[in-house]
């Protein structure tokens, strides 16, 4: 069973690793792409803010995400693994920012979404003919979303909601609803990364993954949950129910 360790980074100040005791809430992207990997693979999440990276860890694959700010340190990372001759798979936001910066850091860098490339990426790190480079050809429809592994993360890593927020007191979860963004914003790299055309999960997708985590405290990570009026309406109704406290962001 091939050994998977997948590491959301932390920033670099001071020359360290910026560290803290918890962290408001876990990355999605990484347990989502661990529920896109096969079950024959041993996982291992680490989110480098809260926890320490074992550089020794006994892995045969590293694969890191990232966003802008967190792109030196997961270059740090992946020099350190790959000096063992352990391959690092890098993406997201970050590493699409800046591609030539990161390349040279890396055995693997993904481009873009990963719903429709994971499979067969890991299929080739298994035939041992990774590419050096990955790219999606086409935006994920948002339609049959794979249950994120949050199961995977140390909990004790995160606050835990006030009973103000949540009956529960579990950490926040981050659920996604959406992608895309029809403004394009020198300041922001939605539009670049995910398109200008909005992209919405199924109601009752988002609903049955909700409810896995009852009368919970949700942090809904869509970029613009407003930005279709009509359809952010349903989608909150449908929430009502389900006795839930939520957070996101919009603007009009």
């Amino acid at each position: 069973m091939p050994k998977l360790l997948m590491i959301k980074p932390s920033q670099i100040l001071d020359g360290a690793p910026l560290k803290f005791e918890k962290s408001l809430s876990p990355t999605r992207a990484l347990p989502y792409l661990a529920g896109l990997t096969p079950p024959d693979f041993d996982i291992t999440l680490i989110d480098d803010s809260v926890e320490d990276v074992d550089f020794d860890a006994d892995v045969d694959l590293v694969a890191l995400t990232s966003i802008l700010p967190q792109v030196p340190r997961a270059m740090e990372i992946a020099d350190r693994f790959r000096a063992r001759g352990i391959p690092v798979i890098m993406g997201g936001t970050g590493a699409c920012s800046v591609p030539d910066y990161v390349t040279p850091h890396v055995d693997v860098l993904v481009r873009g979404e990963a719903e429709y490339l994971w499979s067969g990426i890991l299929n080739d790190f298994r035939q041992g003919t990774l590419k050096p480079v990955y790219e999606a050809d086409k935006p994920f429809t948002m339609e049959n979303m794979v249950p994120a592994r949050f199961d995977l993360m140390n909990q004790d890593c995160y606050m835990r909601a006030s009973r103000a927020a949540s009956k529960q007191t579990t950490i926040r979860i981050p659920i996604e609803t959406s992608r895309g963004c029809p403004h394009n914003c020198d300041f922001c790299f939605v539009t670049r990364y995910f398109g200008r055309k909005m992209r919405f999960r199924p109601i009752d997708e988002v609903v049955e993954e909700l409810r896995q985590f009852p009368e919970s405290y949700v942090f809904f990570v869509d970029d613009n949950i407003c930005i279709n009026p009509e359809r952010a309406k349903e989608l909150f109704r449908a929430l009502i129910p389900l006795k839930i406290r939520w957070i996101s962001s919009s603007h009009i």
